[in-house]
C-alpha cells in the first residue's frame, strides 16, 4: 500500500514537471513570436520614417537649396525679390524644424520621462487638436506615480496608434481617450463615433488590413505588459479600443 502511495506521488510529481516544462516552452515560444512580430512592426516603422522624411523633410531641404542659388543671382540685380525669396526660405526652415521635432518626438517621447504619461499625453492631445479637423477629449482620474518607463512608453505608443487609426480611417468628429488608475490595473480606452466595422466579418476576411491598421501589433504590445487589448466596433456608431494593463507590471513588479 505504501508503494503505490509512493509511485502515485512519483507519477504525480512527474506530470507536474512536464506541465511546468510544457508551460515554459510555450512561453518560450509566444514570447519568440512576440518578438518577431515587433521586430517586423520596428522595420516598417523605420521605412514609414524613412518616407516621411523623403516625403517632406528631404523636399524641403532640396527647395531651400534651389531657393539659395536663385537668391545669389537675384541679390545684385532685384533685391526686392531676393528677400521675398529669403522670407519664403524663413518659412520652410520653420516648417522643417516643426517636422523634425515631430520626428525625434515619434521615435522617443523625451516628455514622458520628464512629465510623465498624463502630462505627455495632454501635450499630444494638444498636438492632435491643432493638426486635425477633430473633437478630441482626454479624461483621465490621476496621475500614474512610478510607472516604470517601458510600460508608459508602450501605452503611449499603443494609444498613438489607435489614434492615428481614427484620423486616417474612421471619419470621426470626436475622439475620446480614458485613462483609469486602479489598485490593480491601468484601463486605457480609446473611442470615437467614426463609421465603424463589423468585427468578425473584419477578421475572417481583412487579415492583412488588420496588420496595415496596426491592430495586431497593439494587441502584442499589450501582450508583451501582460495586458489585454480588446476592441468593439458597430457600423456607423464607431469603435472603442481598450487596454488593460496590470498595476504589478506598470510598477516593476512581475513576480506576484
Amino acid at each position: 500500500m505504501e508503494d503505490s502511495k509512493i509511485d502515485i506521488l512519483a507519477e504525480y510529481e512527474g506530470s507536474k514537471e512536464l506541465v511546468d516544462l510544457l508551460k515554459e516552452e510555450c512561453n518560450e515560444a509566444l514570447i519568440g513570436v512576440l518578438g518577431l512580430n515587433l521586430l517586423e512592426a520596428q522595420e516598417k516603422e523605420r521605412q514609414r520614417i524613412a518616407a516621411d522624411l523623403h516625403d517632406s523633410t528631404v523636399q524641403n531641404l532640396t527647395s531651400l537649396f534651389h531657393k539659395a542659388e536663385l537668391c545669389f543671382k537675384l541679390i545684385d540685380i532685384d533685391s526686392v525679390r531676393a528677400k521675398l525669396e529669403l522670407s519664403s526660405m524663413s518659412n520652410t526652415i520653420k516648417l522643417i524644424i516643426d517636422e523634425m521635432r515631430d520626428v525625434i518626438f515619434n521615435l522617443k517621447p523625451m516628455s514622458l520621462s520628464d512629465l510623465g504619461l498624463i502630462l505627455t499625453m495632454e501635450q499630444y492631445v494638444d498636438q492632435l487638436k491643432r493638426d486635425f479637423d477633430i473633437q478630441v477629449k482626454f479624461i483621465h482620474n490621476k496621475e500614474i506615480e512610478n510607472i516604470v518607463p517601458v510600460v508608459s512608453t508602450t501605452l503611449f505608443r499603443i494609444i498613438k496608434e489607435a489614434c492615428s487609426n481614427v484620423i486616417k480611417h474612421a471619419r470621426a468628429s470626436l475622439l475620446e481617450i480614458n485613462i483609469e488608475y486602479s489598485l490593480d490595473s491601468i484601463l486605457v480606452s480609446i473611442s470615437d463615433n467614426g463609421v465603424g466595422f463589423n468585427i468578425e466579418e473584419y477578421k475572417t476576411n481583412n487579415k492583412i488590413q488588420m496588420s496595415n491598421f496596426g491592430l495586431s501589433i497593439m494587441q502584442e504590445r499589450a501582450a508583451l505588459l501582460s495586458g489585454t487589448l480588446k476592441i468593439e466596433s458597430t457600423k456607423g456608431k464607431g469603435t472603442k479600443v481598450m487596454v488593460t494593463v496590470p498595476a504589478t507590471i506598470c510598477k516593476g513588479d512581475t513576480n506576484e
